[in-house]
């Protein structure tokens, strides 16, 4: 039998400059609550490093929203994360909702809290909420599927979360370095974290015991994402029930009407028709006409035949009358 490969290896871990060492740092987080459907996330994006956060509150049920036991949960989830890496949060910027929720962990979680004004907002995350809102619609369109069940958005939105930090992020401490790379100092692999997309048909391979049986030795299931586990396993949707199911191998296979059928019929049985998001008093974000291609008109799609769309000079105007002067013929001795 052959050895198992190491989990690590030594070039998953790279060395950082030490202008980029943030063990021991000191940052500041702007949080906010992002709904998509019915489903309620966490979202955090500190302002030093730019590293982008999301935790999944639950469902959103009909006249009833999360509850401070989720989202003291979630918000302690990406702090562990934080302080795992010996990077501290000194202050959290939140709008005036939080409030009445966070008043009693200041005192227990040595962190200062910064509300906006009744009617404001923190202008930072509120782009970066429009910027998950933007990147799950491209990514919804471009599947085969015209709405997807509940999983699938759960594991969507913090897919999109987590390949955002892949990048290097504007405005952060670096040009070069990933977000994800210059916190953990890992650097991101191609094979393990991106060989398959999102919504691909896969077959997932899987013991069954005792093993000298007749049964299937794949299933049918939708990859989500890779786990953040060491070894880097997958997370899929079972076709079959619906359920999150983890292994350790899976094969691509082509999509077929059947598979787009399916889900769509498991994203039916949920209730879910379309795609939508909302604020906190569950009123629907809707596009305005400036958001949508078709009503976006800029000069580079706007191609005119008059001479003087381009306001070019004249001829009596041209630069040291060089353009209307005629020519003439010189005589050289």
């Amino acid at each position: 039998m052959k050895p198992h490969p190491p989990v690590i290896n030594k070039n998953d871990i790279i060395e950082l400059p030490p202008e980029l060492n943030v063990k021991g740092r000191k940052v500041e987080l702007v949080i906010d609550v992002v709904y998509i459907n019915d489903q309620s996330f966490l979202y955090l994006v500190d302002r030093m490093i730019k590293l982008r956060g999301l935790s999944h509150l639950g469902t959103r049920k009909k006249g009833q929203n999360y509850d401070k036991v989720m989202l003291f949960a979630g918000i302690d989830k990406i702090l562990r994360h934080y302080n795992k890496h010996d990077i501290f949060i000194s202050l959290i910027h939140a709008d005036n909702e939080f409030r009445s929720l966070f008043n009693m962990l200041a005192d227990d979680w040595d962190i200062d809290f910064n509300y906006c004004l009744p009617g404001e907002h923190v202008p930072d995350i509120e782009r970066f909420n429009r910027l998950l809102q933007e990147r799950f619609r491209v990514t919804l369109y471009r599947l085969p599927y015209k709405v997807i069940p509940r999983l699938m958005i759960i594991k969507l939105a913090l897919r999109i979360t987590r390949i955002a930090n892949f990048f290097p992020a504007k405005g952060g401490i670096s040009r070069h370095y990933p977000t994800a790379t210059i916190v953990t100092g890992k650097q991101i692999d191609f094979n393990k974290d991106l060989v398959y997309s999102f919504g691909d048909y896969v077959q997932a391979y899987y013991e069954s015991r005792p093993k000298n049986n007749n049964l299937p030795r794949t299933k049918d299931c939708i990859y989500l994402q890779s786990t953040d586990t060491l070894q880097r396993g997958h997370e899929l949707m079972d076709l079959s029930t619906g359920e999150l199911i983890r292994c350790t191998r899976v094969d691509k296979c082509v999509m077929t009407q059947l598979v787009v059928d399916r889900v769509e019929e498991l994203a039916v049985k949920q209730g879910y028709r379309t795609l939508k998001f909302f604020n906190r008093k569950n009123q629907e974000l809707v596009l305005r006409d400036v958001d949508l291609l078709e009503n976006e008109v800029t000069s580079n799609e706007t191609i005119s035949d008059d001479p003087g769309f381009l306001d070019l000079p004249s001829d009596e105007d041209a630069p040291g009358g060089l353009l209307s002067e005629p020519e003439e013929d010189l005589d050289v001795d």
